[in-house]
């Protein structure tokens, strides 16, 4: 029997974290695979704990309330949505990215029909749309562990994450140094995130630089 994330979703901190931590790979759905995998990769149940509050925090509240509480919190400014243009490029047709992953528009992967094709005005309609839930999860996540950062930082971690993900992001070298509150350092281990499908990619490379640069620019 497979365990879904939803299951996940109605345990104890717990009991959560002993399923997590314990449970069989293959009892896990896809989703709940990924983000046990990376979650077995913390230190200690306490990280483990942290990791999982926030995970939770950011994906348990329904849509309603996520689209109450984007229209007043962060927002991706224009510079930081230009980035995220610039390196996701605009694809109006179907395609699989170097992660194996079928995309369309500026980056959207989910689901997407390998056959799918789009118009322009509906990249722009998707784009905004996976931001605000990128926004959203990433805002409450710096609420609950009290991080403070500017808006081209915000910018940069949205960017970041709407690459490789908020799970993979909440689980980095570059969340767990804004946690110390070490900016500096948590820019430059950006600069690590430059694999996909288990190879260097230079267009991440320069992404990866380019979210740096805007991480630090005052």
């Amino acid at each position: 029997m497979k365990i879904s994330t939803a299951a996940l979703q109605r345990l104890s901190m717990s009991a959560l974290c002993t399923v997590l931590a314990f449970a069989p790979t293959g009892n896990l759905d896809g989703a709940s695979y990924r983000y046990a995998e990376n979650l077995r990769t913390c230190r200690n149940v306490i990280r483990l704990a942290q990791v999982t509050q926030i995970w939770l925090s950011a994906s348990a509240t329904n849509s309603a309330n996520m689209n109450s509480d984007t229209e007043n919190g962060v927002k991706t400014s224009q510079a930081g949505i230009d980035l995220i243009k610039k390196h996701e490029g605009l694809r109006l047709n179907a395609y699989s990215c170097p992660a194996c992953r079928t995309t369309i528009g500026y980056g959207h992967t989910g689901n997407v029909s390998p056959n799918a094709v789009i118009t322009k005005a509906q990249a722009e309609e998707l784009l905004r749309k996976d931001l605000e839930r990128f926004e959203f999860q990433i805002t409450r996540a710096l609420d609950a562990a009290e991080i403070e950062v500017s808006q081209n930082q915000f910018d940069a971690l949205v960017s970041f994450a709407y690459n490789v993900g908020t799970s993979r992001l909440f689980n980095s070298s570059v969340w767990a140094n804004l946690e110390k509150g070490d900016h500096a350092t948590a820019a430059d281990c950006m600069l690590k995130y430059v694999y996909a499908g288990g190879r260097r990619l230079k267009g991440l490379e320069n992404r990866r630089a380019a979210e740096r640069e805007l991480f630090l620019k005052a």
